[in-house]
């Protein structure tokens, strides 16, 4: 089956999708090692009909390399049982994807991104008087504030997640969940990087 996949989000930009098992691999490995705030949000067809009385499956992504390691292929199936698990929650019914109203398919991509960082620093000038050979205590003359920007690069991983209906055969709703990466030493492991990311983009379904 083809569906149109008219994303009008995060998938703009077709060169920063993932193509390659190694590109995959340095995503959920960095992600794993993050500790930066996620933001999750969503997208969606106004009209569509995503009521919990919908049968779903969950499927790879055409986006997602074809040949995956065994580690990749792991965290892949912590979001896809995830999924599983959360839609089920909700109401979903799973069912054979031949059969489902909707298919859910997880993918990834990552981005260099930049922020502009404005600092307030401690500014002041000191009146040290010597008398004697001997340093007075210093008196604050001048107090105030100095205005500092920093410019600071970093790389973003982004979890997706993509419904479509199986008889319209077109995308009908788009979420994603989006974290600095890497940050090393953090006590969160790869498994609950995605898992997280994959519940936090699920709360907004169905919109």
């Amino acid at each position: 089956m083809t569906f149109k996949t008219h994303r009008r989000t995060t998938r703009s930009t077709q060169t920063q999708l993932l193509t390659s098992a190694s590109a995959l691999a340095g995503l959920l490995v960095a992600w794993g090692c993050g500790t930066a705030p996620m933001h999750a949000a969503a997208d969606w067809e106004r009209g569509a009909d995503l009521e919990p009385s919908k049968t779903f499956a969950v499927a790879r992504s055409p986006f997602l390399p074809k040949e995956l390691t065994t580690e990749q292929a792991a965290l892949l199936a912590v979001v896809e049982n995830t999924t599983k698990n959360e839609l089920s929650k909700k109401g979903y019914r799973e069912a054979a994807a031949d059969q489902a109203d909707l298919i859910a398919t997880p993918s990834f991509i990552k981005r260099k991104r930049s922020d502009i960082v404005d600092a307030s620093l401690y500014c002041g000038s000191y009146d040290v008087k010597v008398t004697q050979g001997t340093l007075a205590p210093p008196a604050t003359a001048l107090q105030g504030t100095c205005e500092e920007t920093y410019i600071t690069k970093f790389d973003e991983g982004t979890l997706l997640i993509d419904m479509y209906d199986t008889k319209l055969s077109e995308l009908v709703w788009h979420g994603w969940a989006s974290a600095e990466m890497p940050q090393a030493g953090s006590p969160v492991t790869p498994q609950q990087f995605v898992e997280r990311a994959t519940v936090d983009i699920l709360t907004k379904f169905p919109p």
